[in-house]
């Protein structure tokens, strides 16, 4: 937990101003929703699941997105970091120093599901702001 809290730190410190408080939360549920649905569809074979990680990869994804669409360059380096992560992980699996610190297995499946779903959420987000309501 210490560790996840450290990242969120981190993370809040590099995105402050860049997602509002209503895309925090929804990008979270997107990526905690997407993660169920990943997990119990596309990975039957993990039974269990805890832990923020997939979540925190939603929440980087989401705004190294936001930073990228908006013409920022820090997003890039984001971007390139998380999904080289993920991927990384998708072929060799958790990164060797990440079973350690945590104390018990990765599940690096949660980790693409929540970096997909932070995507597919802050999309989300800007199409709805991009039209007007209409009544």
């Amino acid at each position: 937990m210490a560790l996840n809290l450290s990242a969120l730190a981190i993370m809040a410190a590099l995105l402050d101003g860049v997602l509002d408080t209503f895309e925090w939360y929804c990008v979270g549920l997107a990526a905690a929703l997407g993660i169920d649905v990943g997990l119990y569809f596309l990975s039957p074979e993990v039974e269990w699941y805890v832990g923020l990680s997939g979540v925190l990869h939603g929440w980087l994804a989401a705004g190294a997105l936001r930073l990228v669409l908006e013409g920022e360059l820090l997003g890039w380096p984001l971007l390139l970091g998380v999904a080289g992560k993920v991927l990384w992980e998708q072929w060799a699996g958790p990164l060797p120093f990440s079973e350690s610190s945590s104390g018990g297995p990765v599940v690096v499946d949660a980790h693409l599901y929540g970096a997909l779903s932070g995507i597919v959420g802050i999309i989300g987000i800007n199409a709805c702001r991009a039209r007007p309501a209409k009544l």
